[in-house]
């Protein structure tokens, strides 16, 4: 048996794309921060990032009171703003998607960049899951 159907497909919907949102893991631990305590992200020209979350999967370990924000070059905490996320404790979490941060609605980025990680205090131990929405339109 053989269907016929009158509805001819047209050249837009024959050439259309669909874009699904996706996350990207990044892990780091305290050797992976650099020499004024931060880890990067880089994102490439043309890439919408929807939300950054966060979890502490092994707790920060230092001499002082640890705290972090995460953002990036023009706004150091556009994503998750300090006192979200307690470093020295695990399974402390944050999602700035909805969030308080500048970028709770997300954020284009026209030209290369990096969503930057900032501690205040140097850690020998600790472990952070970062996860980085995509809007699904890779370059």
């Amino acid at each position: 048996m053989s269907v016929k159907s009158s509805h001819k497909i047209t050249h837009q919907q024959a050439d259309g794309l669909v874009y699904l949102p996706f996350a990207k893991r990044y892990a780091f631990n305290f050797a992976d921060l650099d020499a004024s305590l931060k880890a990067y992200i880089p994102v490439e020209a043309g890439t919408w990032i929807l939300g950054v979350a966060a979890r502490i999967s092994a707790a920060f370990t230092n001499s002082g009171t640890q705290a972090l924000v995460i953002g990036d070059g023009a706004d150091p905490d556009g994503y998750i703003p300090t006192a979200l996320i307690i470093p020295a404790t695990v399974n402390s979490h944050s999602f700035s998607l909805g969030g308080t941060g500048a970028y709770a609605l997300g954020k284009y980025y026209p030209t290369t960049g990096m969503v930057i990680l900032d501690f205040t205090d140097v850690s020998t131990a600790g472990t952070i899951e970062v996860f980085v929405l995509y809007n699904g339109q890779e370059n």
